[in-house]
């Protein structure tokens, strides 16, 4: 049966805690996969290496004038945490955050933290900063927390 194939390597490989890995939960991520063709060029890509051809593209350094936020999760088998490093080191101004006991969808198995993370970063550490600096000319802008000002 492929549905138990792919279950255990949704276990194996993507998501750290089992519990995690209900029916709804397997259902919604596989749920692509019915769609005709789509495990063909799942093959195909996987057949040709595709993710091992990015390594140039992974070590050279880049600049990017936007806030960058990388949450990574320390239990992620299927991509490890040391490529997340290496994204955070070449990626200048990036911030890196390691998800204890979270595997490779951090935001599923860390809901609260991924949630504090990604709201703080866009809240406090990086998009807010760019609304303030580059469209504010005095109007007032309303989050979903309070009435501020530029």
């Amino acid at each position: 049966n492929t549905d138990k194939i792919r279950r255990k390597n949704l276990g194996d490989f993507w998501i750290h805690n089992k519990q995690l890995t209900t029916d709804s939960y397997f259902e919604n991520v596989t749920r692509f996969q019915n769609i005709r063709g789509t495990i063909k060029v799942s093959f195909s890509i996987l057949r040709k290496e595709f993710f091992h051809t990015l390594r140039n593209e992974i070590e050279r350094p880049v600049q990017i004038e936007i806030p960058i936020l990388i949450i990574w999760g320390r239990e992620d088998r299927s991509i490890p945490v040391s490529r997340g490093q290496e994204m955070h080191r070449n990626l200048d101004g990036s911030r890196l955050e390691i998800l204890d006991e979270a595997g490779h969808v951090p935001n599923y198995e860390q809901v609260a933290l991924f949630n504090q993370l990604a709201l703080g970063f866009y809240r406090l550490d990086g998009f807010s900063r760019l609304v303030w600096d580059d469209v504010c000319a005095g109007t007032p802008i309303r989050d979903s927390a309070s009435a501020v000002s530029c």
